[in-house]
């Protein structure tokens, strides 16, 4: 297995193809049954953006994102609020 360097992503760059990436997210975020007692994890979460959306739609007690990169873990930490 290649080892990716986490310093290597770029929040900038992965927002730019967000609308690529959203289509099948949204197809497989319709498959789950929203639930208030849900707790979520995304994995690989980049910036957040769809971690947030993720929390909404699903209205979850939690939801936590987890990626390897520090600058995408910082952008998500600003999409949380």
């Amino acid at each position: 297995m290649t080892q990716v360097d986490p310093e290597r992503w770029d929040p900038g760059q992965y927002l730019r193809f967000r609308e690529q990436r959203r289509e099948p997210w949204r197809d497989l975020v319709a498959m789950v049954e929203p639930d208030s007692d849900m707790r979520v994890v995304d994995l690989g979460c980049g910036p957040g953006e769809l971690t947030a959306e993720l929390h909404r739609k699903l209205g979850a007690r939690e939801t936590i994102g987890v990626d390897t990169s520090p600058a995408m873990l910082e952008a998500a930490r600003e999409h949380a609020g």
